[in-house]
Parts: structure tokens; C-alpha cells; sequence
């Protein structure tokens, strides 16, 4: 299967591809990244996710923080590493505009210009494939102390999700010759439903809309498995045949497990198993001998995208575990 990769040093040893990124959400790029990478390492995973908001990879002007940049070389130059990806900020994320979909035309522009700096970011570090969440409605709700229901209600009405998704297909074209330039691919990802936000890409058929009216092979998809077993049981419908639906479009994997109860007004509230827990492959209730078997042949780049972990060897007990699965 195409998320294996034989380790020469260990000839019997399959690895699977990781990301990394997502699991630095309480690690500091200061002196932890080479420790977090190097454990990571000793277990014999070469495949890595970094998230790019965390090493402050972007300025608030949209920039590229050339510190950053050189910080990353240094470390990372260190390992013998197969491949490396990057997740993009997400929807504003620490003052840097990203929602590629805003209707603020202002945002969209500075958005773009985020986007842009990203792919030139990643071409800096031999990074070919750059996660991207198309965006969201609402972004400014993320930060209201509640939900203005009726704002909601009448913006929804006036501009609607379709004109968010025209917004998201306006920034990507003017962001295709860069990553054309750059040798960057840029892969959108499913999202979870979110009533407080309203991600464009909940529903995963928005994925191919956005790459086929794009029409370029620099923009494919990314599927999020476990937002995608979220977005199934919040709308009621079959993950086996969304994934399906997908996989011609796909080129980046997301591998991680939930209980498969939506927490559509807040992300996840972990101590009650609700919402988009990000937990590792066998954890959870999600079918992975469905989704192993379904994804069979997609040639894409696989990463577990695992953020609640007891230890690092949860990793590699997660890549035993869907081994089996392939073997089996």
C-alpha cells in the first residue's frame, strides 16, 4: 500500500508516513523541535508534518519570517528525512490572515498574499505539499465570546457558502503560478462541521468542486479522516462512499481517530469524547479496516496527524495497528 515505506536500515520494519506538525501544538520550536523530531526519529519514522503557525513561519503582514526560515534549516538539516510536508495557517490564525474564503475582500487579498508566502516558505525547505483549509464564513465568530445567531442568519442569507467558495477559487488562481514556480502542491482539506465558523469544506464534495474549477495539477486534496468521519455522522452520510468520492482528487492523507460525535460549536471538548479529538488510529470508533481498504492504491502522502498521545510510542503503535490492518 502506497503509505508504507521500507526502511533500509530495518528491511522489516514498514514505516508509516507521519506528520509531525500536529502533534507540536505545546512544544515550542525553541529547543524542542530537534529533541521532539530525534524521538520520533529513534522510533524509525522519516516522514514528517510541520505546522507552520508554530515556528511563526508568517508574519502578520503576510510576510515570511526569514528567523524562522533559517531556524528550520539548522534543525531539520540534521536527519536523513524521506519527505516533508507543511499544514498552513488556518482561518486567521494568530493575527496572520489565511481564510483564502473570506468575503471581506480585504482579508481575502492579505489571505492571499499569506497563501503565497507559504508556498515560497516551503520551497525554501524542498517541501512539496502544503495542507490548506479552503476556509470559513464566519471567522470572526471563532473569536465572539458567543454566537450572534442572528448575524449568522442574515449574512448567511445575503452572501451564502457558494460565495464563500467563489472567494476560495479566486484566491487559488492567483496563487497557482506561484506554486507552479515553487514546485508546490497545494492540498485542500475536508474540515469539520462547525455552526460557529462554518467551514466551507465541511461537506467533503466542496473539495472537488474547488480542484475541478480550478483545473491545475498543483491544486489536489487532502482527506482528514477523522473530520471526514465527523462530517458523516453530523450529515448522515456513508464514509466509505465519501472517501471514494475523493480519492481521485487526493494526494495527502490525515490518519487519526474520534468518537464520532460531532462538537459543532466548539471543536472538541475532549473529557467528554465529543468532537474532533485527533486521537491515534485504534483509539477511537472509527472502521480502519474500512478506510485502509477504501484508500487502497491512492498515491498520497500519509500522516498521522495525532495530537492526544500518552507517549511517542502511541506513534508507532498506531503504525503497527494499520499495518496490520494492510497485512491482514
Amino acid at each position: 500500500m502506497s503509505y508504507w515505506i521500507v526502511n533500509k536500515r530495518y528491511p522489516t520494519l514498514r514505516v508509516i508516513k507521519l506528520r509531525t506538525g500536529a502533534t507540536l501544538y505545546n512544544v515550542s520550536t525553541k529547543g524542542k523541535l530537534r529533541e521532539f523530531v530525534q524521538e520520533l526519529y529513534d522510533l524509525h519514522f522519516r516522514i514528517f508534518e510541520l505546522y507552520l503557525p508554530f515556528y511563526g513561519a508568517i508574519k502578520p503582514d503576510s510576510s515570511i519570517n526569514e528567523n524562522s526560515l533559517k531556524e528550520l534549516k539548522e534543525v531539520l538539516s540534521t536527519f536523513s528525512i524521506e519527505e516533508l510536508t507543511a499544514h498552513g495557517y488556518y482561518d486567521d490564525e494568530l493575527g496572520v490572515m489565511s481564510n483564502i474564503a473570506s468575503i471581506d475582500e480585504t482579508t481575502r487579498k492579505m489571505a492571499e498574499r499569506t497563501l503565497n508566502s507559504m508556498i515560497e516558505f516551503c520551497s525554501e525547505l524542498n517541501i512539496h505539499i502544503l495542507n490548506e483549509h479552503p476556509g470559513t464564513l464566519f471567522p470572526e465568530l471563532k473569536r465572539s465570546r458567543s454566537i450572534n445567531i442572528s448575524f449568522m442568519a442574515n449574512d448567511f442569507k445575503k452572501f451564502g457558502k457558494p460565495k464563500a467558495v467563489e472567494m476560495a477559487v479566486r484566491t487559488l488562481k492567483n496563487c497557482v503560478k506561484v506554486a507552479e514556480d515553487h514546485d508546490v502542491l497545494i492540498c485542500l482539506e475536508n474540515e469539520v462541521p462547525r455552526l460557529d465558523t462554518l467551514p466551507i469544506a465541511d461537506n467533503p464534495i466542496v473539495i472537488p468542486t474547488l480542484i475541478e474549477a480550478l483545473n491545475s495539477e498543483n491544486v489536489k486534496g487532502t482527506c482528514d479522516v477523522g473530520h471526514l468521519a465527523l462530517s458523516a455522522s453530523f450529515f448522515g452520510f456513508d464514509l466509505k462512499l465519501a472517501m471514494v468520492l475523493l480519492k481521485p482528487y487526493l494526494r495527502h492523507i490525515h490518519l487519526h481517530d474520534n468518537k464520532l460525535i460531532p462538537y459543532p460549536v466548539g471543536g472538541t471538548q475532549a473529557q467528554k469524547g465529543l468532537g474532533d479529538l485527533h486521537l491515534p488510529p485504534g483509539q477511537g470508533l472509527i472502521d480502519f479496516k474500512a478506510v485502509v481498504k477504501t484508500l487502497l492504491g491512492v498515491d498520497a502522502v500519509y500522516n498521522l496527524e495525532v495530537l492526544q498521545y500518552k507517549t511517542l510510542a502511541d506513534f508507532r503503535t498506531s503504525a503497527d495497528y494499520l499495518q496490520k490492518i494492510e497485512s491482514g
